[in-house]
């Protein structure tokens, strides 16, 4: 740009200006940060609905597989049962104690699955608690 001293600010030469204007001075859309903010909430929301669709998906095949144990322990003690009512026992009392401590425990582990996978903790281990579990488990 040139300047004339003489006339001060309003002899400068304009030409160096581009002359297309665009007509609207708007902000691009990748940067508003509301908007990058709504798709990050609206993202989280199916993420979570997503979630949540799976924890009751597992929780359903959770509770059939109790059931199935229920319904197949049913059977066991009935076929025991039975069997040592017309006195040809094929199983002995230990064999019975040990399917009933095992569906038991069958039981006992799937539903606290089920506990877990649809009430999360929401407590967060955090990085430095995590680092000296580590540091303890190198020392011993």
């Amino acid at each position: 740009m040139v300047e004339n001293s003489t006339n001060g600010l309003s002899s400068l030469d304009l030409t160096d200006i581009p002359s297309a204007s665009s007509g609207v001075d708007e902000q691009p859309t990748n940067e508003n940060p509301s908007r990058i903010k709504d798709e990050v909430t609206r993202e989280q929301v199916r993420s979570m609905a997503s979630d949540r669709a799976l924890r009751e998906s597992y929780a359903d095949k959770a509770c059939y597989i109790v059931v199935g144990c229920l319904w197949g322990w049913a059977i066991f003690l009935m076929f025991a049962g039975w069997t040592k009512y017309y006195d040809k026992p094929v199983f002995s009392d230990q064999t019975i104690a040990v399917v009933t401590t095992g569906v038991t425990l069958n039981i006992f582990a799937a539903l606290l699955t089920v506990i877990r996978g649809l009430f999360p903790s929401q407590a967060k281990t955090s990085p430095a608690k995590k680092s000296k579990g580590k540091e303890r488990r190198r020392k011993r």
